[in-house]
């Protein structure tokens, strides 16, 4: 992993890991701030081609890149196609991050034994990744017993999810207002463009007055969950609520 403030430096004093071929991630910001911005890519070497997105305009988001070489030089350019290829689908698959590729990578054709191969790296790769801090790759985590629900003030609508580890995740099906209050924050706007842009919030079929949710989906907090379906500034820990009325809040004092 290296920043990129440091990767003309860095490519200079370990050439035996930048000039080897592999697979990388960049990784920064979307505009919003709460989801990541991704690329994902490879290159033979890897030195190199980071150097060539220090200067790209379409790449000035990024301020760290991940990258996975093989120890032994094992990987050659099928292996990286398919690890390329099948990091970029699960990116398009768990919408966690604004991903920043134009073109959609193809995966290379390899043996029975050079999958196994590859796949194993590619195991690897996903354990690494969250260790280092990269979450655009992970499956939303399995609910738990307690369900928590927000709803607008005429109840016509509402939207169910749960706390999780890293933040707070709305259900499949759940509403969101497609009417916005004017005094939205731009970070609040912006997370919902993204999620409508990249297809986790669509018109509901039954109600073009919203939004629905087209996959369970992962928030960093609760509040940003909230202000996403209601479309306004809100505490989180105060707008989710179990069918029996405790808030979030509640639940989290009482488990203190």
């Amino acid at each position: 992993m290296c920043p990129r403030s440091l990767v003309t430096q860095k490519v200079s004093e370990y050439p035996e890991y930048f000039g080897r071929a592999g697979v990388y991630v960049l990784v920064g910001s979307s505009e919003s701030g709460e989801r990541e911005q991704i690329y994902v890519g490879l290159a033979d070497p890897i030195g190199p081609r980071l150097k060539d997105h220090l200067k790209a305009k379409d790449k000035d988001f990024w301020t760290n890149a991940v990258f996975f070489v093989s120890k032994d030089e094992s990987l050659n350019r099928a292996h990286i196609q398919y690890l390329e290829s099948n990091l970029h689908e699960l990116a398009v698959r768990t919408k966690r991050a604004q991903l920043n590729n134009k073109v959609v990578p193809q995966a290379g054709s390899l043996s029975a034994p050079d999958k196994d191969d590859a796949g194993n790296f590619m195991a690897d790769i996903l354990t690494i990744l969250p260790l280092v801090g990269v979450n655009a790759f992970e499956s939303v985590p399995e609910p738990p017993i307690t369900i928590l629900s927000i709803l607008n003030p005429n109840k016509d609508y509402s939207a169910r999810g749960y706390e999780s580890v890293r933040g707070f995740v709305v259900r499949e099906g759940s509403q969101a207002t497609s009417n916005p209050a004017p005094s939205l924050s731009k970070s609040g706007t912006a997370i919902r463009e993204d999620l409508i842009g990249d297809g986790v919030l669509i018109k509901d079929p039954a109600n073009d007055y919203y939004y629905m949710f087209t996959q369970d989906y992962e928030f960093k907090s609760s509040s940003s969950a909230a202000v996403v379906c209601m479309g306004y500034s809100t505490n989180g820990r105060e707008a989710w609520k179990t069918d029996d009325g405790r808030t979030l809040r509640q639940l989290q004092e009482s488990s203190e």
